[in-house]
């Protein structure tokens, strides 16, 4: 979960809020994140950001 602040919540995938980590992207937020092929993409103000496993 992303806030408008660029903070990014992390949750373990189980019933419940389970927060496992926050991670600070350290520029706002305003837009929804897009998925494509396995990979996390999120536009900051000023950078579009992609999030994935490691090859």
């Amino acid at each position: 979960m992303f806030e408008d602040t660029g903070k990014c919540t992390i949750f373990e995938n189980r019933p419940g809020f389970h927060v496992i980590a926050t991670n600070p992207l350290d520029e706002e937020i305003y837009t929804s994140p897009a998925v494509s092929d396995g990979q996390l993409f999120v536009r900051t103000v000023s950078a579009l950001i992609c999030i994935s496993e490691p090859n």
